[in-house]
């Protein structure tokens, strides 16, 4: 919320100068953590008990055009409207993003604050995130919720907890199936340039829920001319020292096979119901 204020700016600006030593990513994670507090305390101030000081702006904003409604020429209450009305908007976004992010809260479905709306929302979220059915290994389908649940347990114990007999895959089998290039690979680990790291960025929504760290999208987009820098530096080098690694993850995700003819069984990782 207190993204959208004059003094955030330079509280970040402040807070990114501070000196750290070590890899790209820990200087990021450093200044961020030592960030932390100061926003907490910026956003304490400027927007605790936001839907009673949104209230409280709006009945200020009234009352004072009323009072311009009166004196039409007297300059003082011109700029004193003025400065209301921002204050009003200012609060009325606040209070907006606050019930937003209230709402995808797991314990919203407890509160009277909310509207309708909201709630709605999330009951369907509870719906869509919800498997109703799903094929075993044996191809039975499975439509009670011990069942279910049991399916993707039996899946993971022969996957990754039994000790049998691995049969080796024999290579010429593999390519009679569709392949994904070296030229594919190289580029999904392509360390990607700023643009790139941005436009990804700036697709998340803001009003989406934070991360570990507590920030949301909003703050890196607000802040964003400050931090660009460490930021890019820390994307970029996770390709170049973890080139390896990422080089068998890609190869991992790019063997998924979605079964496009029945889409009710649990494949590598993906639910199809």
């Amino acid at each position: 919320m207190c993204y959208k204020v004059p003094e955030f700016q330079s509280l970040v600006l402040t807070g990114w100068n501070i000196a750290a030593t070590g890899t790209a990513m820990f200087r990021v994670v450093k200044k961020l953590k030592l960030l932390k507090s100061d926003l907490k305390e910026l956003n304490r101030g400027l927007f605790s008990d936001i839907e009673r000081n949104a209230d409280v702006a709006y009945n200020l904003l009234v009352d004072c055009q009323l009072s311009l409604q009166q004196d039409k020429t007297n300059k003082d209450l011109m700029d004193k409207e003025r400065y209301l009305r921002q204050s009003y908007y200012l609060m009325a976004a606040a209070k907006e993003d606050f019930l937003r992010h209230k709402a995808n809260s797991e314990w919203a479905k407890d509160g009277d604050t909310n509207s309708a709306m909201f709630h709605q929302v999330i009951r369907q979220r509870h719906v869509h995130n919800k498997v109703l059915q799903i094929e075993d290994k044996n191809g039975i389908l499975c439509k009670e919720p011990d069942e279910v649940l049991q399916a993707f347990v039996d899946y993971y114990e022969e996957l990754m907890g039994t000790n049998g007999h691995t049969t080796l895959v024999l290579e010429h089998i593999i390519r009679q199936g569709p392949l994904v290039h070296d030229t594919d690979w190289d580029g999904l680990c392509r360390i990607p340039t700023e643009q790139e790291i941005r436009g990804i960025l700036f697709s998340i929504p803001e009003d989406k829920s934070p991360g570990p760290d507590g920030y949301t999208s909003g703050f890196f987009k607000a802040s964003w001319d400050i931090i660009k820098g460490d930021i890019c530096e820390a994307v970029q080098n996770f390709f170049v020292n973890e080139n390896k690694l990422l080089r068998v993850f890609t190869r991992q995700i790019a063997s998924i096979r979605v079964h496009e003819a029945n889409k009710t069984k649990y494949d590598r990782g993906r639910v199809f119901w």
